[in-house]
């Protein structure tokens, strides 16, 4: 009975320590030295791991490993440069009509809505009206200035390259490092987490920019086949969102569906249907064969992690929030077997 109240006391513990770290690490992240400083080492081990399995098959190959870390990034650099050249212009191109869609869409629901007698001569409703017109008006001057302001951060995302070259390079000497600290034994059980949070972590990554990469690509075939505007920018726009677990792909495929009944009821209609075909396939054939069960989370605590992710750091915030959930998930669980 001593030793069961002694194991509850110990979990009890050890729990309300976990918490007591996300709120202190919640708390450090309002400081924008610190909100700014995480975002990009984030950002840098999210590419690093990208790239991790080249550079190790490069240095099985026999390539020094200070000279594999700098091929890699400096090709990563060289790619990113020139998708940026190309990309850019064309979404600037693009983004040039997404407000005159707005506008259209803003005024369909108005006509539609005006047919209503209730609603023709109620003043919420001509408010709310305005205000969306207002908005329509400037979504296109915003979308424009967004991408344009990634220049502002420009010194910020120059340090990304050489985190990645040191990430790569110097990972197991920091994690030895740290091991510095504790005992002999708990040195064997930290090495034996850090190879899991590794395992999982590299194969959830790589596995979402792969699902990403194969959601834009049939996106785009299938808009460019009939025909819809803005193909490039809603394609990438909804293999991105599809990294955000549940209402990302719908969020992500909104856009294109939007777009395709604003060009005519029958192409919007088919594009719903081509998409969501695309959804179910990717959920139930692609990603259960790339991501398995390794990264198997509660959807309420999924949920709870994408609204902190948003808080802390917006759109990049909840795509990062569920690599995050899986470092401390395989934590907690090594930590109970290990420990408990």
């Amino acid at each position: 009975m001593i030793i069961g109240n002694e194991i509850k006391k110990n979990k009890f513990l050890k729990y309300t320590l976990i918490v007591i770290w996300v709120i202190f690490l919640y708390l450090l992240l309002k400081i924008p030295f610190i909100k700014v400083l995480f975002k990009v080492t984030l950002i840098s081990l999210f590419l690093s791991y990208i790239i991790k399995p080249v550079y190790i098959s490069m240095i099985d190959r026999g390539v020094k490993k200070y000279l594999a870390a700098l091929i890699l990034v400096f090709l990563l650099v060289f790619f990113s440069v020139v998708w940026i050249i190309i990309l850019i212009p064309s979404l600037l191109n693009e983004t040039n009509s997404i407000g005159e869609i707005l506008n259209n869409l803003f005024s369909y629901i108005n006509n539609f809505l005006n047919n209503i007698q209730v609603m023709q001569n109620n003043y919420l409703f001509n408010n709310i009206i305005k205000k969306i017109y207002g908005i329509s008006s400037k979504v296109t001057e915003n979308m424009i200035f967004s991408i344009m302001s990634l220049g502002q951060n420009i010194l910020t995302y120059l340090v990304i390259p050489i985190f990645i070259y040191y990430f790569l390079i110097d990972g197991e000497t920091f994690i030895n490092s740290i091991l510095f600290f504790f005992s002999s034994k708990k040195r064997k059980i930290i090495k034996k987490i850090a190879k899991n949070i590794d395992i999982v972590l590299s194969k959830y990554i790589l596995s979402q920019v792969v699902l990403s990469f194969i959601i834009s690509i049939l996106s785009f075939f299938v808009l460019i086949v009939y025909g819809i505007n803005n193909a490039l920018l809603l394609s990438i726009f909804n293999g991105i969102f599809n990294i955000i677990p549940y209402f990302g792909p719908i969020l992500g495929a909104i856009p294109a569906i939007v777009v395709a009944f604003l060009t005519s009821s029958h192409k919007g209609i088919w594009i719903t249907v081509w998409l969501m075909l695309i959804q179910q396939i990717e959920g139930n054939l692609i990603s259960p064969k790339i991501i398995g069960e390794s990264v198997d989370i509660h959807p309420l605590l999924v949920v709870i992690l994408l609204i902190i992710g948003g808080e802390i750091s917006g759109f990049m915030g909840m795509i990062l929030a569920i690599p995050m959930a899986v470092v401390i998930k395989v934590i907690i669980q090594d930590i109970d077997y290990y420990f408990y």
